[in-house]
């Protein structure tokens, strides 16, 4: 099972919902968060595109680390955790097919 996560509260239902799912049927889950730098967001200020890349890792750690902390504190649940850069959607699938993932689970925000 593949679990994107990015630290939001629909990421941490998402969680919560992986967990259940995984302690229940003892499937392997392995959460995974996408560090997505995009070269517009940071305008003609290209230079610090390695500063903000950084930046988006250090938070991506932490936000992996709280999911795994979370799952094994509640669940029970040893999370496997990916960091990856990149597209989300893209690397979000490419992560499921690497892993043979019968499961992707992920958390809506909402958004349209």
């Amino acid at each position: 099972m593949l679990l994107a996560v990015d630290g939001s509260a629909a990421s941490n239902a998402a969680l919560a919902v992986a967990c259940s799912i995984g302690r229940e049927y003892g499937a392997k889950i392995t959460a995974c968060h996408v560090v997505a730098v995009h070269p517009h967001l940071v305008g003609r200020h290209v230079q610090s595109l390695p500063d903000l890349a950084d930046e988006k890792r250090r938070e991506a750690l932490v936000i992996t680390r709280n999911a795994a902390d979370i799952a094994e504190s509640t669940f029970g649940i040893t999370l496997h955790v990916q960091l990856i850069d990149g597209d989300p959607i893209e690397e979000i699938l490419r992560a499921a097919d690497a892993i043979d993932a019968d499961t992707i689970v992920i958390g809506n925000r909402g958004q349209s």
